[in-house]
Protein backbone atom coordinates (compact mmCIF):
# COMPACT_ATOMS: atom_id res chain seq x y z
CA UNK A 1 0.00 0.00 0.00
CA UNK A 2 1.14 3.55 0.51
CA UNK A 3 3.63 4.64 3.13
CA UNK A 4 4.78 8.06 4.20
CA UNK A 5 8.46 8.67 4.94
CA UNK A 6 9.98 12.10 5.62
CA UNK A 7 7.01 13.87 4.09
CA UNK A 8 7.09 11.73 0.88
CA UNK A 9 4.38 9.25 -0.05
CA UNK A 10 5.60 5.95 -1.49
CA UNK A 11 3.16 3.70 -3.39
CA UNK A 12 4.06 0.18 -4.48
CA UNK A 13 4.00 -0.71 -8.21
CA UNK A 14 0.75 -2.69 -8.15
CA UNK A 15 -1.22 0.12 -6.50
CA UNK A 16 0.33 2.74 -8.78
CA UNK A 17 -0.61 0.86 -11.95
CA UNK A 18 -4.11 0.06 -10.61
CA UNK A 19 -3.80 -3.65 -11.23
CA UNK A 20 -1.43 -6.40 -12.14
CA UNK A 21 0.67 -6.65 -15.25
CA UNK A 22 -0.43 -9.67 -17.28
CA UNK A 23 1.18 -8.89 -20.63
CA UNK A 24 -2.05 -9.29 -22.62
CA UNK A 25 -1.08 -6.55 -25.08
CA UNK A 26 2.17 -8.36 -25.82
CA UNK A 27 0.26 -11.58 -26.66
CA UNK A 28 -2.23 -9.75 -28.88
CA UNK A 29 0.64 -8.10 -30.77
CA UNK A 30 2.46 -11.41 -31.19
CA UNK A 31 -0.63 -13.27 -32.41
CA UNK A 32 -1.59 -10.50 -34.85
CA UNK A 33 1.94 -10.26 -36.28
CA UNK A 34 2.15 -14.04 -36.81
CA UNK A 35 -1.30 -13.99 -38.45
CA UNK A 36 -0.29 -11.12 -40.73
CA UNK A 37 2.90 -12.88 -41.83
CA UNK A 38 0.99 -16.11 -42.52
CA UNK A 39 -1.67 -14.32 -44.59
CA UNK A 40 1.01 -12.44 -46.54
CA UNK A 41 2.85 -15.69 -47.27
CA UNK A 42 -0.36 -17.36 -48.45
CA UNK A 43 -1.11 -14.45 -50.79
CA UNK A 44 2.42 -14.59 -52.23
CA UNK A 45 2.06 -18.32 -52.85
CA UNK A 46 -1.50 -18.29 -54.26
CA UNK A 47 -1.35 -15.09 -56.38
CA UNK A 48 1.12 -16.44 -59.00
CA UNK A 49 -0.93 -19.62 -59.36
CA UNK A 50 -4.09 -17.64 -60.12
CA UNK A 51 -2.46 -15.11 -62.48
CA UNK A 52 -3.00 -15.31 -66.24
CA UNK A 53 -0.28 -17.17 -68.11
CA UNK A 54 1.52 -14.09 -69.44
CA UNK A 55 4.84 -14.67 -67.70
CA UNK A 56 4.10 -11.96 -65.17
CA UNK A 57 2.89 -13.05 -61.74
CA UNK A 58 0.52 -10.13 -61.22
CA UNK A 59 -0.74 -9.56 -64.77
CA UNK A 60 1.03 -6.23 -65.31
CA UNK A 61 2.13 -7.28 -68.81
CA UNK A 62 -1.52 -7.49 -69.92
CA UNK A 63 -2.13 -3.93 -68.79
CA UNK A 64 0.94 -2.60 -70.57
CA UNK A 65 0.03 -4.36 -73.85
CA UNK A 66 -3.57 -3.12 -73.92
CA UNK A 67 -4.30 -0.49 -76.58
CA UNK A 68 -4.67 3.03 -75.26
CA UNK A 69 -8.09 4.61 -75.61
CA UNK A 70 -8.05 8.35 -76.14
CA UNK A 71 -11.19 10.31 -75.37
Amino acid sequence: MSEEENGQIHIDAQDASAGRKTGVVRWILLISMVSLIMIFAIVLIVAPAMAPDSGDAFGAADILEAPAVLA
